[in-house]
Order: structure tokens, then C-alpha cells, then sequence
């Protein structure tokens, strides 16, 4: 190990700090300076100094040698991050939201890190509804906000119970930062001309806009809404063109969807000989994606695709978003993540209740917010931009879970098993007892579908009885969404 710092290191010194940036990493580490002098050891002291040796700070290594040196102060970086955006948090909704400052009494004091956050109640949907006008804050003026075009007023979809209005935060950005590096992309400064689609509930165009002009549907001049339809499986030939025809006229760069929608519209524009415009990126959400949508929409775009997860009444704060190496990263610039079990405990490992605090929503501050969603806090460590920030899984809905043989078995879990059949584009499973799944099956096009195999395969896989049943369409829910797996 030399004395010189790698060319990579860039360095930043004041009369009082030294700031070292890893270019190969993104390490960004300070540390006070000790006295005036120019030589860099000096400056740090010799412990500080031995400390930026062990980070590879002088050395031409491995980039994954580095990345595992500098893993453990990432990890201790990152929760010292966490821990200031929980006091900001705290201070902001101790003195600006009454269902803090004067229901649960919480002062300051109460929330300087996570283990202060974790001592305050879980926060229910009845608990939302209930409380809903002490959520909003002191502190800001919607109807100015309104009038600025900083915020809009939307409904939640009532996939898990009645809808719930709720303000939407404009100002929240919608991609994460870094996302060119994050997506494999080479995108610039530029904001991604996006095209929106999904159920009728879930967009502007359930309202007013369903009957307006492209211009119309169109916000900030990158965003453009598209026209949905509440019978997917049966939209008129002529809506399809129209969809197609917006596409090539607004040239998207990316696609925000759910998945199913997206699916269809586009397998009916194939097989009507329609061609769609090239897109960069589909980023699929509202709903569960499974393994093999997100195969099929690939196919159909020649775009890859990946997951963007939030819910409407997060007012725009984003919870995950998936990397392009298929790690789903927890969107800590705008929300934090805990697991617990069934009784609140915290659930290290195992699957349980997601809760999430949108520590940059200030039009309505949600602490520890029970989604009604499974998931899984995950080790893996990733080498995308998004490194620091806590990778997990999503499970899907706690009330679509199956219960086979006394287990239960998630979205998630049921859709790895779905993987291993062929010939299958989109499906939905129904328990109808303990050990009996009902599976019905929309062939692929591009597949040869063997309803035995598939009976097969999740039968022997899962350890119950399988029935399974080709359909061309599927029913959608009261919130105009598909399940991919229920109970009857």
C-alpha cells in the first residue's frame, strides 16, 4: 500500500474537514481536519489515516475486492443517514400534524433514530381513514399548493377496502437519482417522456379525462395518461388503434403500467399487425408483476423491464425500485422499511407485514404504515448505484396469500413455481380448499400450452391437488385489478 491517494479518490479540504470521494465506488467519507497542514496524514492523524488505507483508498484493487472493504462503513454511513432523516421527520410532524403532536403526544425526543420510530404504534388503514384530517399538516397550504400546480387530490383503489382520497405530492421526484446507472441507460440530464397506463381507478382518465385530447392527458408536457377501459379482455378494436397511434404521436421514452393492462393492450395491437414504437424502459406497478408478464411485455416492447413499487396513499412517495440486476431497493430518499410479524415484533429474516414511513411526504405524514403487503428484508448486497440502500423482496398482498398444507404461500412463492410451466401468459389460482388450487390460464401465443404438465409441475411442487383450466379472459377485481392468487 503506497501514500498516495488512487486517482480515483478526489479529494475537497476546508480549514476545518477533509472530504474524500471513491469515484470507483461512490464511497463519500469525512473527516475533521486536525491542523493546517498540507500533507494528508498530517491533516487526518494517523488513525483516520490507517482507516482510508483499509477502504483501498491508496491502492489499484479488484472493484470487488474494494466494494467488500468498504461494504461495512457503507452499511454504517447509510443507517447514520437513516437516523437524520427520521429526527428532520420527527420534528416536522411533532410540530406541524395533529395526530402527533396531540393524539399520540410525541415530542422531538421521541423520534432521533430507528429505534424511536420503532417504538410508535403501527398505523392501520381504519387507523387512516379515522384519523385522516389530524394526517394532514399544520404546516402546509394545499389549497396554495392546488392553485401551484404542486399537488392534485386522488383515490386510493380500493383493492383492500373503500377508497380514500388522498393529496398527491407533484414535487416528489418520480425516478430515482442516478436511474440512467441504475437502468443501464444513457439518458442525460433529460426527463423521461413517460406514458401512464392503467386501471380506470388508478388514473386521471377515470374522471374527466377519459373524453379529452391527447393535449389534454398530457401533464408538464412529459407525461401523458392513457386512456384505460374498465373491460380489458374486451376493448373495441378501434380504442387499440387510437392507443397505438398516441404512442407513435408521444414517442415515450418510458412506460409506467400495470402490467396486465399493458399485456393486453399490446398482445391485441400484435395481433391486429400493429406496430409499437421502440421504448427504453417499462416500469411496471399498481399490481403484482408476475415472472412470466414480465417475459411476455419484454417480448412485446423489446424493452427490458422492471418494478417501481408504492400506493396511492403514500401521496407520490415511491417505496422500491428495482435495479437492473434484479434487486429491488428500498427508496430511502423517500421512504423507510421495516418487517414485523403478526404481533408487531420486528421480523429480521423471515416474511412478514411491510411497514413503511414516508419520511418525504409532508401533505400526509405517514409513520409506520401498514400496507397490508408482504415482504422480506434481504442481505444481498448490490453493486448498482443504488448500493446503500436496503435491498428486500415484495411478497405480494397479506390477503392473497395461499394456505397450502398448513403453510402459507405468497404471491411471490406461488409465481416462483408458476416459472418452472411453459406456454402460460398470465394466469390467476384460486384455493378453493386446503389443498386444492383452481388455475386458470391464459395460453401463450408464442408457447405451446400442455394443461397436464402444468398440473404437473405445481402439483408435485407445491404438495396439493391442481386443477388447470385454459381461459381467454379473467374477471377483474372491484378495484379493476387481477390477482394472480386469492382465496375463495
Amino acid at each position: 500500500m503506497g501514500n498516495t491517494l488512487h486517482e480515483a479518490i478526489v479529494s475537497e479540504t476546508t480549514d476545518d474537514f477533509v472530504e474524500l470521494l471513491d469515484q470507483r465506488t461512490g464511497l463519500h467519507i469525512g473527516f475533521p481536519r486536525l491542523n493546517a497542514a498540507d500533507d494528508l496524514r498530517a491533516m487526518l492523524g494517523d488513525e483516520f489515516y490507517r482507516a482510508i488505507g483499509q477502504l483501498g483508498f491508496f491502492e489499484d484493487i479488484a472493484i470487488a475486492e474494494l466494494r467488500a472493504r468498504q461494504h461495512e462503513i457503507r452499511i454504517r454511513l447509510q443507517g447514520e443517514v437513516r437516523d437524520d432523516a427520521i429526527r428532520g421527520y420527527g420534528e416536522f410532524i411533532t410540530k406541524n400534524v395533529p395526530y402527533y403532536r396531540d393524539t399520540l403526544k410525541l415530542d422531538p425526543s421521541d423520534l432521533t433514530g430507528r429505534d424511536g420510530l420503532r417504538r410508535l404504534p403501527i398505523l392501520a388503514r381504519a387507523d387512516l381513514r379515522e384519523h385522516f384530517n389530524e394526517l394532514l399538516s399544520d404546516g402546509v397550504s394545499y389549497s396554495d399548493h392546488l392553485a401551484e400546480g404542486r399537488m392534485v387530490w386522488t383515490r386510493t383503489s380500493g383493492t383492500t377496502s373503500e377508497r380514500i382520497q388522498v393529496p398527491v405530492d407533484l414535487d416528489l421526484d418520480r425516478v430515482p437519482p442516478d436511474y440512467d446507472r441504475i437502468w443501464n441507460l444513457d439518458h442525460g440530464d433529460k426527463i423521461p417522456r413517460t406514458a401512464v397506463l392503467t386501471t380506470p381507478r388508478c388514473s386521471p382518465t377515470e374522471c374527466w379525462l377519459s373524453a379529452a385530447t391527447l393535449e389534454e392527458r398530457t401533464r408538464f408536457g412529459t407525461r401523458l395518461f392513457m386512456n384505460s377501459h374498465i373491460d380489458i379482455f374486451n376493448v373495441p378494436e378501434a380504442a387499440i388503434r387510437t392507443f397505438v397511434d398516441e404512442l407513435w404521436e408521444f414517442r415515450p421514452d418510458f412506460l409506467l403500467v400495470n402490467p396486465t393492462y399493458l399485456q393486453i393492450f399490446c398482445s391485441r395491437a400484435v395481433s391486429l399487425g400493429l406496430d409499437l414504437p421502440p421504448v427504453e424502459l417499462v416500469l411496471s406497478s399498481y399490481q403484482y408483476m408476475s415472472n412470466l408478464q414480465r417475459g411476455v411485455l419484454g417480448r412485446l416492447t423489446g424493452a427490458p423491464v422492471y418494478n417501481i413499487y408504492t400506493a396511492t396513499e403514500l401521496c407520490g412517495c415511491q417505496l422500491g425500485v428495482e435495479c437492473s440486476h434484479g434487486n429491488w431497493h428500498v427508496r430511502e430518499d423517500h421512504s423507510l422499511l421495516e418487517v414485523v410479524d403478526d404481533d408487531g415484533a420486528p421480523s429480521e429474516v423471515r416474511v412478514g407485514n411491510l411497514l413503511v414511513t414516508t419520511h418525504a411526504n409532508r401533505l400526509l405524514p405517514l409513520a409506520r404504515y401498514k400496507l397490508g403487503d408482504l415482504g422480506r428484508l434481504s442481505d444481498a448486497v448490490c453493486d448498482c448505484a443504488l448500493e446503500d440502500w436496503q435491498c428486500f423482496e415484495l411478497h405480494g398482498r397479506a390477503s392473497e396469500a395461499l394456505l397450502i398444507n398448513g403453510e402459507r404461500v405468497t404471491t411471490r412463492q406461488f409465481d416462483a413455481v408458476m416459472a418452472f410451466t411453459s406456454g402460460v401468459a398470465l394466469y390467476r389460482c384460486t384455493q378453493a380448499d386446503e389443498n386444492d388450487l383452481l388455475v386458470e390460464v391464459l395460453p401463450d401465443t408464442a408457447g405451446d400450452l400442455s394443461v397436464g404438465a402444468v398440473a404437473k409441475t405445481l402439483g408435485e411442487r407445491l404438495d396439493c391437488r391442481v386443477k388447470v383450466v385454459p381461459v381467454q379472459g379473467f374477471d377483474a377485481g372491484p378495484s379493476q385489478k387481477f390477482q394472480l392468487t386469492r382465496r375463495a
